[in-house]
């Protein structure tokens, strides 16, 4: 995973040479592990993977795209362009899970083409009798076409949180060679990466701390 999204390259060059290789799950918005956002030509080359290899599909993973720590929101209608390039040229699908809620759980939904749902219905119909429809209704009543609101809302308590993890980063290990980190503009995702230590020793007290 790049600051961009996947490394397409190798992506390309699998997708070319494996022909087990035909399904690639995606989150274009504050992936995991780094909270990365997909930029256009990222979304672009994941849109023509099928001139690449025959049939490979691009399910989205939808669950982070109103996690944002700022609103407005910078990137929405960027965003949601590069969606449509690529649900207009690949075999994908788009699935949607609201935040978990004290009220029996999470609900999901999830959109595609008719071929694409069809498929997932022949499955998920041999899985369940069907979905809990009155948690469903309860979410519609109460989110009513304003799904952004209670994810500003969130927005407001999350944020202080990665402010002040960014703080206590910088402080106890900011410029001294021993991690760097992402800073994610939503989602849950913070990655650090660390230099492999060849030689162990004692540390100065005050350094300590930065490593539990």
């Amino acid at each position: 995973m790049t600051a961009t999204g996947p490394d397409m390259d190798a992506l390309e060059e699998v997708i070319g040479s494996d022909t087990q290789c035909r399904f690639l799950w995606c989150v274009p918005k504050y992936s995991n592990p780094t909270g990365c956002v997909y930029d256009p030509d990222t979304v672009n080359r994941i849109a023509a993977l099928p001139s690449k290899a025959p049939g490979p599909c691009s399910p989205l993973g939808q669950r982070l795209r109103t996690h944002d720590l700022d609103f407005p929101k910078k990137n929405s209608l960027q965003y949601l362009r590069l969606l449509v390039t690529i649900e207009q040229k690949t075999a994908s699908s788009c699935l949607h899970r609201l935040p978990r809620s004290r009220s029996r759980g999470r609900n999901a939904f999830i959109g595609g083409s008719e071929n694409t749902l069809k498929a997932i219905e022949a499955r998920l119909e041999v899985m369940t009798i069907g979905p809990d429809k009155v948690n469903q209704l309860r979410h519609a009543k109460f989110l009513n076409g304003r799904l952004e609101d209670p994810m500003a809302a969130h927005a407001r308590i999350l944020k202080p949180k990665f402010e002040a993890l960014e703080r206590c980063l910088q402080q106890q290990l900011g410029n001294r060679g021993l991690a760097t980190w992402t800073r994610p503009e939503g989602g849950y995702s913070w990655h650090s990466q660390r230099p492999l230590v060849l030689h162990t020793g004692w540390l100065p007290w005050q350094h300590r701390p930065a490593l539990l």
